[in-house]
């Protein structure tokens, strides 16, 4: 129901979270169902997921790119396999989920936007860390309220010199996004 998903998204209002995105009433039901179903019951090592609907699929020769939005109106893109898109059936207003392992995800210091090969990027605020020997975990909430992992060696992480409260970018290539796609 929309309130469950306004509140899951932090929004203050109902008309702040359907202005980002057009969903039917149909597909909106589909998809909580499908979220809640899958989420209490699906075992995965991937940290970072989204739940969305596919916008625009783009075939190439080998690999097709999958664009899909969000209920929070983020745009994440990922590059699979042409067979991989004709055996899981993927058509524009399909739903799906896309997961990224966290690191797979790459962290940019600062507020401002910077040139990078990576075909997924968005702006947000560090609101975690965990600093171990090897690694550092790194959890940064984007504007639409979504919360991504990062991991980072910890050796990188000392001259990151990222606090919590500090802006950051995170970065991940299509290739890294797997898809999931439940009937």
């Amino acid at each position: 129901p929309l309130p469950a998903v306004q509140r899951l998204l932090g929004h203050s209002t109902p008309n702040l979270t359907t202005a980002h995105v057009s969903f039917t009433d149909d597909e909106l039901h589909r998809m909580t169902k499908l979220f809640i179903e899958r989420e209490s019951s699906r075992k995965t090592s991937a940290r970072n997921a989204f739940f969305g609907k596919i916008v625009a699929i783009e075939r190439g020769d080998v690999q097709a790119r999958i664009t899909l939005v969000n209920l929070g109106g983020l745009r994440v893109s990922s590059i699979i396999t042409s067979e991989s898109l004709e055996r899981l059936g993927l058509q524009p207003g399909r739903l799906v989920t896309a997961e990224v392992k966290a690191p797979w995800i790459m962290l940019e210091c600062g507020e401002d936007y910077v040139l990078c090969s990576a075909d997924n990027r968005f702006p947000g605020t560090i609101v975690r860390i965990n600093a171990g020997k090897v690694t550092t975990e790194y959890v940064v909430r984007l504007d639409d309220g979504t919360e991504l992992c990062a991991l980072v060696s910890t050796a990188n992480a000392s001259a990151l010199s990222l606090g919590i409260g500090a802006p950051a970018w995170v970065a991940f290539n299509g290739f890294a996004v797997i898809l999931h796609a439940d009937d």
